[in-house]
């Protein structure tokens, strides 16, 4: 939304002074971001909502885990899913397929 020269510098005046004081981004601009988003359904709610936290005026994320957290990137459609749960899971088979494969090239 921001056209910028070879250099990537801003190139219209009004831009430069929309980042100085950055509010966020509008409704219309959410809209712009992902259009072919459904946002009547659970996974649009939560791709806007996450969207907008991030891209507000005030990121409301202060690390990767905060924002990892958030229903965006719950592992199961339309419901709260304890993903940490689900990734302790998967990481036990990818830990154990790997010793197998240790194993397997031990003994060759």
């Amino acid at each position: 939304p921001f056209p910028c020269d070879l250099s990537d510098n801003l190139v219209r005046e009004e831009d430069k002074n929309r980042l100085m004081n950055w509010n966020g981004l509008t409704e219309e601009e959410l809209d712009k971001v992902l259009p072919d988003l459904e946002s009547s359904d659970e996974r649009g709610k939560n791709a806007l909502d996450f969207l907008s936290h991030c891209l507000g005026k005030e990121p409301d994320f202060h690390s990767m885990g905060e924002l990892l957290k958030h229903p965006a990137f719950a592992l199961n459609r339309g419901r709260e899913v304890e993903a940490s749960e689900e990734r302790k899971e998967i990481l036990k088979v990818v830990r154990e397929t790997n010793k197998k494969v240790i194993e397997i090239d031990d003994h060759m």
